[in-house]
């Protein structure tokens, strides 16, 4: 095989290799329709706040907040458990776990809460 053959071979085989990898990653439309039912569903919220880095926010702060990190990392998830837990419920600056404080005045860790607002919504 000559010089030129081995170089457009690697090239293919680079592309090919990308696209696989960015496919393997990337959200399913099954998956990206969880995810926005989600954000959907906490920003109609009016009785929570979400507390980030130690300041508390409005639900419709923390949708919009989520979306703008979503959009950055969207091609990196492959599912709503992962933006769950890689996105929706630590800070990537801090490293800090989100809280949710209830109506109750509780305050739980935000994984949980999105975990309890996935299955609410799954179910109806």
């Amino acid at each position: 095989m000559g010089k030129i053959s081995r170089i457009w071979l690697a090239m293919g085989l680079t592309v090919m290799l990308t696209f696989m990898a960015a496919r393997v990653s990337a959200l399913d439309d099954a998956e990206m329709a969880k995810i926005e039912a989600l954000l959907t569903a906490v920003g109609q919220k009016t009785d929570i706040q979400f507390i980030r880095n130690k300041k508390a926010f409005s639900a419709r702060e923390a949708e919009k907040h989520l979306r703008r990190k979503l959009a950055t990392v969207r091609n990196k998830l492959t599912s709503v458990d992962e933006f769950i837990d890689k996105v929706a419920s630590v800070s990537s600056m801090s490293g800090e776990d989100y809280l949710v404080k209830l109506p109750d005045g509780r305050i739980i860790p935000a994984r949980s809460y999105f975990r309890d607002l996935l299955a609410s919504i799954s179910s109806s």
